[in-house]
């Protein structure tokens, strides 16, 4: 048995249907997959050192999670290629202490996430495009 990052997760990962945006500590972030137990994050603003903890903030469907995290990893994903631009990271955080409200907002994003892969593998089993669903065409359109 390996020893990696993905064989010690208790709780498996899913991509938020929508772009979840909000800070670790006073530094923006793009929340990448999250799960409830953790979230991956892209940052260009430097976060606490590993091991270290600060409080992650984000909304979603109007709702807001608050919750401590400790930081687990970071990875340098794109570096700076001039003075005038920032690196990329990627940090993973492990999630600490959840109130009950905010354990469910993270059940309800992880149950989006799972709902809608399964609507687009039932898609693609019927043939139909992933992205169909995204674009229609209303009726009678004569004019513009």
């Amino acid at each position: 048995m390996s020893d990696t990052p993905d064989d010690r997760r208790q709780f498996g990962r899913v991509t938020p249907v929508q772009r979840i945006r909000g800070p670790v500590g006073p530094a923006g972030v793009y929340v990448i997959d999250v799960s409830l137990a953790g979230a991956r994050v892209a940052h260009q603003e430097p976060l606490p050192g590993v091991g270290e903890t600060s409080v992650l903030t984000f909304e979603w469907e109007g709702r807001t999670y608050s919750g401590p995290c400790e930081v687990r990893r970071t990875k340098l994903e794109r570096p700076a290629r001039s003075r005038f631009e920032k690196a990329l990271y990627s940090t993973g955080l492990y999630l600490l202490r959840t109130d009950p409200e905010s354990h469910r907002l993270l059940r309800e994003i992880v149950q989006a996430s799972v709902v809608r892969a399964l609507d687009e593998q039932k898609a693609n089993a019927h043939g139909i495009s992933a992205t169909a669903g995204l674009s229609f065409q209303s009726a009678g359109g004569d004019e513009y």
